[in-house]
């Protein structure tokens, strides 16, 4: 299993305080973690094919 815990820490500079809301870091994390381990080129594709 793997802690994805520290994704919110590293990237919290980065978000803004006022505006849309925001995905959460770690479930975007996450997802390109699964693309990248399972080499999925597109993320469009594999959604069509």
């Amino acid at each position: 299993m793997v802690d994805f815990s520290f994704v919110r820490d590293e990237v919290a500079d980065k978000y803004g305080s006022n505006g849309n809301v925001s995905v959460d870091p770690k479930v975007v994390f996450k997802l390109m973690y699964l693309l990248f381990w399972d080499d999925v080129k597109s993320v469009f594709k594999s959604m069509y094919n």
